[in-house]
């Protein structure tokens, strides 16, 4: 009743309006109705990143919503659809350098390979894409990042979002090592702008963390023998 007389005094369109339908989409959501849900979200995605904009809250929030939903639904095809839109809408507002942009095409990237995973597929059956994406990524990153750096500063934060986002790339494609130095080299700034126990921060910390972690794991397992490595896979399952 809410959301109709909505409708009938500021119109469907209104961000008000668009509010009372996304409460609409969670109670059938925490009803168990999914896929009423998943087609309401689905609308208020598109009504918010008509009035609001790719860049605001309202419509991150949403998409990131919908994305939930379809994943709920085992529906991977459609979440990695959502994900090349999301890139191309940041693409045409922001420019293809911006570290917006960017750090999208690095979640796209992850995306091709959640989709790999969750339909039976290789990964290597989608490692050309994959390969062009994040090669294009580090290549517009440092261009971007040089840009800023010359224009602004080198410790301007939105020079230091440019580089962190050019970090994560350097990770996904592998490049660890260069990855850590360019972490590293966002601490001292971080620390004085937010603080030592900030935020941003620990972000980058944990980022650096999970990186040496994943490191020391594939050591691990590259100097183990094949008996030894079959043995702990099956205890697992044994465990299971």
């Amino acid at each position: 009743e809410c959301y109709e007389a909505r409708c009938r005094i500021l119109g469907e369109k209104h961000i008000d309006t668009v509010k009372a339908l996304e409460a609409i989409g969670w109670l059938h959501r925490n009803t168990g109705d999914r896929e009423k849900s998943r087609e309401i979200f689905g609308r208020v995605w598109e009504l918010y990143l008509n009035a609001l904009g790719i860049e605001h809250f309202l419509t991150l929030s949403a998409i990131n919503t919908l994305i939930e939903e379809y994943e709920f639904a085992e529906e991977y095809g459609k979440v990695l659809e959502l994900r090349k839109m999301i890139y191309e809408l940041k693409k045409s507002r922001f420019g293809e350098g911006h570290h917006e942009t960017l750090e999208e095409l690095n979640r796209l990237t992850v995306g091709y390979k959640s989709y790999a995973g969750n339909v039976g597929a290789s990964v290597t059956d989608f490692s050309d894409e994959i390969s062009e994406m994040l090669a294009t990524a580090t290549r517009l990153g440092e261009v971007e990042y040089s840009r800023l750096c010359k224009q602004l500063r080198e410790g301007h934060p939105e020079a230091l979002e440019q580089l962190r986002v050019l970090a994560e790339s350097y990770s996904l494609s592998g490049e660890t090592t260069h990855a850590i130095q360019l972490y590293e080299s966002l601490l001292p700034y971080y620390s004085t702008l937010y603080g030592e126990d900030s935020m941003q921060v620990r972000s980058v910390e944990f980022s650096i963390y999970g990186i040496k972690e994943g490191n020391a794991l594939l050591k691990e397992i590259s100097e183990m023998s094949v008996d030894d490595l079959a043995s702990m896979l099956f205890d697992d399952f044994d465990d299971d």
